[in-house]
C-alpha cells in the first residue's frame, strides 16, 4: 500500500491515543530527518494502528508494526 501522505483504511474501535500515536511518529521521523512528505505518511500509519485497538497505552503500535503498515 503506497499512501498519499498516509492514507489508510482500518476499522475505527477507539480513537482516545490517535493523537499521541501521531504527533510521537511525526516527531521521530522530523528527527530522522526523513524527505518531504514522508513524515506525514508515517504519522498517519500508527494514528490509524491506534484506532484500531481499544485503550491508550495498549493501542499503540510497535516499531515493527509501523514499518509492516508502510511496506504495504
Amino acid at each position: 500500500m503506497r499512501p498519499l501522505y498516509g492514507l489508510y483504511a482500518l476499522p475505527a474501535v477507539d480513537g482516545t491515543a490517535v493523537g499521541d500515536a501521531f504527533c510521537a511518529a511525526l516527531v521521530v521521523s522530523l528527527l530522522q530527518g526523513r524527505e518531504r512528505g514522508e513524515p506525514l505518511a508515517r504519522a498517519c500509519a500508527p494514528g490509524v494502528i491506534a484506532a484500531s485497538r481499544p485503550g491508550a497505552q495498549p493501542s499503540l503500535p510497535t516499531a515493527a508494526e509501523l514499518e509492516e503498515m508502510m511496506a504495504r
